[in-house]
């Protein structure tokens, strides 16, 4: 009889516990549980009814009083749990669920922290040893290195004792000189050339820039960059090319922009290789003023102020953006310093122009220049004296009218200068054209005149050893070129192509500062020009490009020129 009480009390608990744990069911069990759970109590309940040892009046009194009183747990419990006003129920999350919320998070969040962190890390020079000078922070360092694989030709019937006036300048006369006393315009010559330049920019302030470079090249021919191979192994020499400070309004400023730069700097003059070879450095001061934003102003050939045109040394203007309006350039340059006299040689430019945005896809520009030269023409020596030595040009090239300067009894003693004066006159003009977003089609045209040169002042000093129609003047230079393809060359596969012709005689420009490729360098030369460049990848292009050039009025020299560069910037 015991254990019949003992298992009705226990019944009459699971009973009781129905209702509850029904309305616990979605807290702690399934429904599948609660009601596995009713179905055994019944079935037990039914099971000792059959066996006599409960009846089935005091069965159904024990499920009636387990209903009733599951029914009052679960009305206590409906009011306990009833929200009050202001109050938030939140729903029970399983902690598997929990886990797998926790995973996904981190790893959707881990990319993205860990991205800004290497930003910040980067941006605020962590992990940089406190050791370090400050201004290494506001430094940035560049770089290019081009590969040039070069053919030269010379035409059958070229001349064939053309003076090397540099090389007998350098060596006092030809008396030992021999054949080296002449150009080569015979031998056709291959070569391979290497051009690297490292650059670092100081930001001293927002305002104030400081910058160096170093390059490879001939520290005695201030046109070129290039250095060959042929050299038997030895090492070749790092030369400094630019070191200049730099004071601008700032960059983002509207109107009214004013640069100053003072050192060895590239020109911001604009102009082609027709008057300025892109290689050439000018040393002294340049001030520059812009109406409207700096952003499209024209820099020469320099790694440091490219204006993201990602053409080592061509004349870009992009067909978009703000137009500068107004602008003007001036400089003082000095180029030769001699001791102990009044007569150091000194150039001195005035630029001015302006530049509009005739369409939302066409950009135009005109400027007008003069260059003056001074101190720059020779002067004949005493009879037997050098005190005039100084007035040869420290490099020449060719094409301009020289005379002999040595005024002795020495035929094998000479010393050449320049015999006519440089005054140019030059004008430029500019168009960009943005056919579509990826093809931009270029035109500049330029025109220059030496309006210093005198026929008479010139015949006087070279003397009778030469007429006046020898030395009459030829003083004009022009130059036309047209561009067509990518408007930025650095990303793969993006091309242009480009076509002119250049025309330059004798004494239209001085032939230190022309380009030294077309016809080997100088003036008293014609002709065209062809380049096809193709992006390889990001910050590195190809470049092909023939020269074909013949003399104006000299002797007989016509030289075809082939390069095949590899550019990467770093």
């Amino acid at each position: 009889m015991r254990t019949v009480v003992l298992v009705a009390g226990a019944m009459l608990g699971l009973l009781s516990g129905l209702g509850s744990a029904g309305a616990r069911a979605a807290d702690a069990a399934s429904v599948d549980d609660v009601t596995l759970l009713r179905n055994t109590v019944a079935n037990l309940l039914e099971a000792m009814v059959k066996q006599g040892l409960l009846s089935k009046d005091a069965a159904t009194r024990l499920v009636a009083d387990a209903q009733a009183k599951a029914e009052a747990e679960t009305a206590a419990t409906a009011g306990a749990d009833a929200a009050a006003p202001g109050d938030v129920r939140v729903t029970y999350v399983p902690q598997v669920v929990r886990d797998d919320i926790t995973r996904e998070v981190q790893a959707s969040v881990t990319e993205a922290v860990v991205a800004d962190v290497k930003t910040a890390a980067r941006e605020e020079g962590w992990g940089v040893p406190a050791g370090l000078p400050e201004w290494l922070g506001r430094t940035r360092l560049v770089g290019e290195l081009r590969m040039r694989a070069e053919q030269t030709a010379f035409d059958d019937g070229n001349a064939t004792a053309i003076p090397d006036y540099q090389r007998i300048n350098e060596a006092g006369g030809i008396a030992d000189l021999g054949e080296e006393q002449l150009l080569n315009s015979t031998t056709d010559q291959s070569r391979f050339q290497v051009r690297l330049t490292l650059g670092a920019i100081f930001n001293m302030t927002q305002n104030f820039t400081g910058a160096l470079a170093f390059t490879t090249g001939n520290e005695l021919n201030p046109v070129t960059r290039n250095q060959s191979f042929g050299l038997y192994g030895r090492s070749l020499p790092i030369l400094l090319d630019e070191a200049y400070v730099k004071y601008q309004t700032d960059i983002d400023r509207d109107q009214h922009h004013f640069r100053l730069v003072f050192g060895r700097h590239a020109g911001l003059w604009q102009a082609s290789d027709l008057v300025w070879y892109v290689d050439t450095r000018f040393n002294g001061a340049t001030f520059q003023y812009a109406q409207s934003s700096p952003s499209t102003q024209y820099v020469q050939n320099s790694l440091l102020t490219q204006n993201g045109s990602g053409l080592y040394g061509q004349m870009n203007m992009p067909a978009t953006g703000q137009a500068r309006g107004f602008f003007t350039t001036l400089g003082a340059y000095q180029l030769q310093e001699e001791a102990f006299t009044a007569n150091d040689k000194w150039l001195f430019g005035a630029q001015a122009g302006y530049e509009w945005q005739f369409h939302e896809r066409v950009k135009g520009s005109f400027a007008a220049a003069w260059y003056d030269y001074k101190n720059i023409t020779g002067r004949l020596n005493p009879p037997g004296s050098r005190q005039f030595d100084f007035t040869a040009p420290a490099f020449v090239q060719k094409g301009n009218t020289l005379f002999d300067i040595s005024n002795d009894d020495d035929p094998l003693t000479q010393r050449w200068a320049v015999a006519a004066d440089f005054s140019i006159l030059h004008l430029n003009t500019m168009w960009a054209w943005l056919v579509t977003p990826r093809l931009q089609a270029d035109f500049v045209g330029e025109w220059a005149e030496n309006i210093g040169y005198d026929e008479a002042e010139v015949i006087a000093r070279v003397g009778t050893a030469a007429t006046s129609a020898d030395l009459r003047g030829r003083t004009t230079a022009y130059r036309l070129q047209w561009r067509i393809g990518r408007p930025v060359i650095t990303q793969p596969l993006a091309w242009r192509l480009t076509a002119g012709y250049s025309y330059a005689e004798r004494d239209a420009l001085l032939d230190a500062f022309t380009d030294t490729n077309f016809r080997r360098g100088g003036t008293d030369a014609q002709g065209i020009f062809l380049a096809g460049e193709l992006g390889l990848a990001s910050k590195s292009w190809l470049r092909l490009r023939y020269q074909g050039a013949d003399e104006i009025d000299g002797p007989p020299l016509g030289v075809d020129v082939i390069q095949l560069d590899v550019h990467a910037q770093f």
